[in-house]
């Protein structure tokens, strides 16, 4: 993927570094075997866009949309360092979804409104999808991040890969994070209001003109971007209930002992490109009412209430020591981007072989970007599971 397009940013030394939590949730009963999160189609045929910290390491991707019906999808794509994953909906032929169109983030005001929808909390809140606006607040986000709009649209676990529309029903922008609250007020003391990120659009066209490059349809079957703005959000509302669908990730090896467990009938597996890398088993029909909300509710294990509270307090610390992980990964991804723009810059006025060094360069960072993106995807959804697990515990000490 190309790297963020902006100018050159000094990166002072700070204390602490400002820490994000993605959206991505496990889910009840699947706690430690799916997470859920949100996305859109973007082409009638099914592709389909979210983040990339929801699918990281899943052996099977359900999409269900607001009508209930299901399709198994496959990775088509994944930009780890932007966190974005563009997924393949299997369907046959003929099948058909209603796409949004993505817009430029670029030409975006600050203070515009701005609406989304997604699946927060699943298993406390419903599985209803929730609609919240707000304005963009920034153009940049923690740091200076300059990959990313903050935004006043309240949000929470699970919306992540969530479509970010203005007023006229273009993309331009994908739900991503939110700043971590509670670390801030134990560094300030101060508790931060309604602090949510989503990454610019510009980086979905990006990662589809990479791959345009192998699938050239795919560009040529984007929605066209729509023109003139609507008065109320309602008006804005009925596009994102068409485009909009739960995201269910079960981890690969979960996927393969269930597959073995209980083979479906007239089921094929195919390759695709999986957001590892590997390849990762599609089977047409599966049923994902197992991965749903309203069966059976995760239960805590039964546990004498010294097991408990030692089982809790492990727990804990694991959680601390993952949240200093991703702080630490942060700022090396952050200080990665400071370099790369400064190459870009140089490379502006280098020729021959200093120009070449220069792009062997900004291909390490890319490299090594990509490699802290798959760090921070894999750390926040242990981070999800442990929350959740915590949780089912707390339950059964009460």
């Amino acid at each position: 993927m190309r790297l963020p397009h902006s100018r050159a940013r000094s990166l002072a030394p700070c204390r602490w570094l400002i820490a994000c939590v993605a959206l991505c949730a496990a889910t009840g009963a699947w706690a430690q075997r799916a997470a859920t999160g949100t996305g859109f189609f973007i082409t009638e045929d099914g592709y389909f866009i979210t983040c990339f910290h929801v699918v990281v390491n899943s052996g099977r991707i359900t999409l269900r949309n607001l009508k209930g019906e299901s399709f198994e999808a496959r990775a088509i794509a994944v930009d780890k360092s932007n966190d974005l994953a563009l997924l393949k909906a299997e369907v046959g032929a003929g099948g058909r979804f209603k796409p949004l169109p993505l817009g430029l983030s670029s030409g975006v005001r600050r203070g515009a409104s701005i609406v989304t929808m997604g699946f927060p909390n699943i298993t406390q809140q419903g599985i209803e999808p929730k609609v919240t606006d707000g304005i963009i607040n920034s153009f940049s986000g923690a740091n200076n991040d300059p990959r990313v709009f903050q935004i006043s649209a309240p949000i929470q676990t699970g919306n992540s890969g969530g479509p970010l529309i203005t007023m006229d029903g273009n993309v331009i922008g994908v739900v991503a994070s939110k700043l971590d609250a509670q670390a801030i007020a134990r560094q300030t003391g101060d508790i931060p209001q309604n602090v949510n990120y989503a990454i610019k659009s510009q980086y979905v066209l990006d990662m589809i003109d990479k791959v345009a490059a192998q699938i050239p349809a795919l560009r040529d079957s984007l929605a066209r971007p729509l023109s003139g703005e609507k008065n109320r959000v309602a008006d804005v509302v009925p596009a994102l209930e068409d485009a909009v669908a739960l995201v269910l990730a079960r981890p690969a090896s979960t996927a393969a002992a269930a597959s073995e467990r209980a083979p479906e009938k007239n089921s094929e597996s195919k390759p695709g490109a999986g957001p590892d890398n590997r390849s990762q088993g599609a089977s047409r029909g599966g049923d994902a009412e197992s991965a749903a909300p309203g069966g059976a509710p995760g239960s805590a294990p039964n546990l004498a209430p010294d097991e408990r509270r030692q089982r809790m307090g492990r727990m804990v610390a694991e959680y601390r020591q993952l949240q200093q992980q991703l702080n630490t990964l942060g700022f090396d991804e952050l200080t990665l981007i400071n370099q790369a723009n400064m190459l870009r810059m140089m490379l502006r006025f280098d020729q021959g072989p200093v120009a070449g060094q220069r792009q062997a360069d900004l291909t390490a960072i890319q490299r090594r970007l990509d490699d802290i993106g798959t760090k921070k995807a894999e750390t926040v959804k242990r981070m999800n599971e442990l929350a959740v697990e915590y949780r089912q515990l707390q339950q059964g000490n009460t």
